[in-house]
């Protein structure tokens, strides 16, 4: 009975839509148009696919994360297809809550006790802001965070879905990404590309090269786990292939931060792996780090070097004068309102009223200019309050994946264990880079929250199947 009662409505709002589409298809067909038309049709075999198994649309919005340049389409590229699908999804979770009342539970999460807090330390900030149109628009993209948050909590819920099918959607969709900036700075194409009549750095299918190399360190430790845990050679291969396609992407967007934090993550993957790997496994990736360095110093531009040593030398670069000054006019800013903040997201407008903004302006650039740093930028935005929330929240993540990957070793699944172990690197790696790169609300960051949620509902169902209680949880040690 409930069963029918939750697909009754599902069913007759699925219905109307294709029917509207269908009408949207004859219409298209009346005008100038036309060729369009197959497009509605499209859709609704996409929306009907992701009616059937909503988990595969919530993996297409995740494959297509590194693609930003060219996810929206239409005029003005008012049509996003994560948007799209994400409001889909939406809907199809509010149609289950009207059949059953127990979808309620699926949505559980101790993230949220400290999210709803952190919503309603920015809510007051932004009434009180300077700024309430920056910090309004801020706020609509923290709810559209937490909404892709809990998509994700709501459709991802089984082993599989944790320990294969994302883990492959990440790596593929990544790697992907890098081989499209290779190729975009090896053969100077400009989709994938950025100033190559003055300084070329690849973009990959991404919007700015810092953003493509964290995606890429990001994905590091993922491959690294995938090529420990492989058990044939053609999957070892396809990881070594996949590692090394990444590291080449890093290299070419010229990302000194990148680099900075690309040697961290590498000395992470070699403390957490070294044990692991048997004498053969072990032989081989010796091989090929000699083989990759030997090849990386010849086959990387002289201008790369010259990139990373100019950043000592402020007549030729000034971003370290930048990146003092943003620190210096934050921790400023934070001592002027340390307990709320200016409102969320009004770094940019605070920088961009200050006389050094002027010194370090480029030509045709906005004064507006983020910090470079996502924990300054929630310190100056949400003050003191905000900030031990946000890192809160982030700690609680780290701690989901930590518990989780001890109740999945209690019971004996070592191979679980190393799959948590492996997106915690992850979202280490780009914690770090946060330090360098402004973007509370990064996709893969809000996705390691909702992964963080599902290590650990996912470790205590297992543990409570194998007759051990419910484990450890997020409060214990």
């Amino acid at each position: 009975m409930n069963g029918n009662a939750r697909r009754a409505p599902a069913g007759l709002f699925e219905g109307t839509i294709f029917l509207l589409i269908g009408a949207a298809s004859l219409y298209l067909l009346t005008t100038e148009h036309a060729v369009y038309a197959v497009a509605p049709a499209l859709a609704a075999a996409l929306l009907l696919l992701i009616s059937r198994d909503p988990r595969v649309g919530y993996y297409l919005v995740v494959f297509l994360i590194p693609f930003g340049a060219y996810r929206a389409f239409g005029g003005g590229k008012l049509l996003n297809l994560p948007w799209l699908i994400g409001f889909w999804l939406l809907l199809l979770i509010v149609l289950r809550f009207i059949g059953s009342k127990e979808c309620l539970d699926q949505l559980k999460a101790n993230l949220w006790p400290l999210v709803g807090l952190y919503f309603g330390t920015s809510l007051v900030s932004a009434l009180l802001s300077r700024y309430p149109g920056t910090s309004f628009d801020t706020l609509k993209l923290f709810l559209a965070a937490n909404v892709f948050i809990a998509i994700g909590i709501f459709f991802l819920t089984t082993p599989k879905d944790y320990g294969r099918n994302l883990l492959l959607v990440l790596i593929v969709s990544i790697t992907v990404n890098s081989l499209l900036g290779i190729a975009g700075y090896t053969f100077t194409l400009p989709f994938f590309a950025m100033d190559p009549e003055s300084f070329k750095r690849s973009t990959g299918a991404t919007v700015d090269p810092n953003n493509f190399s964290l995606m890429a360190v990001f994905s590091l430790p993922l491959i690294a786990h995938a090529f420990v845990s492989a058990r044939s050679v053609c999957s070892r291969i396809a990881a070594c292939g996949a590692f090394v396609v990444n590291l080449a992407g890093i290299v070419l967007t010229f990302s000194r931060g990148g680099a900075i934090v690309l040697v961290v993550t590498l000395a992470l993957i070699l403390i957490r792996h070294i044990r692991r790997l048997t004498p053969g496994r072990m032989g081989i990736v010796i091989a090929l780090s000699g083989i990759l360095i030997a090849t990386a110093l010849v086959v990387i531009p002289d201008s790369y070097w010259e990139r990373q040593k100019s950043v000592l030398d402020q007549k030729v670069d000034k971003s370290i004068g930048r990146r003092s000054a943003y620190l210096t006019v934050g921790f400023q800013a934070f001592m002027e309102n340390p307990l709320l903040g200016y409102g969320p997201g009004t770094f940019r407008d605070i920088f961009s009223q200050t006389e050094v903004a002027l010194f370090f302006q480029r030509e045709g650039e906005t004064l507006r200019r983020f910090a470079h740093n996502t924990y300054l930028e929630v310190l100056v935005g949400t003050g003191g309050v905000g900030f031990l929330l946000f890192l809160g929240i982030l700690w609680r993540a780290l701690h989901n994946f930590h518990v989780a990957g001890k109740n999945f070793q209690a019971c004996g699944d070592e191979e679980m264990a190393a799959v948590t172990k492996a997106y915690r690197l992850s979202f280490l790696s780009l914690l770090i880079y946060l330090l360098m790169f402004s973007d509370m609300y990064h996709k893969y960051l809000l996705l390691s929250l909702t992964v963080s949620v599902l290590a650990l509902r996912l470790s205590r169902e297992r543990t409570e199947r194998q007759g051990g209680g419910h484990g450890h949880t997020a409060f214990s040690g």
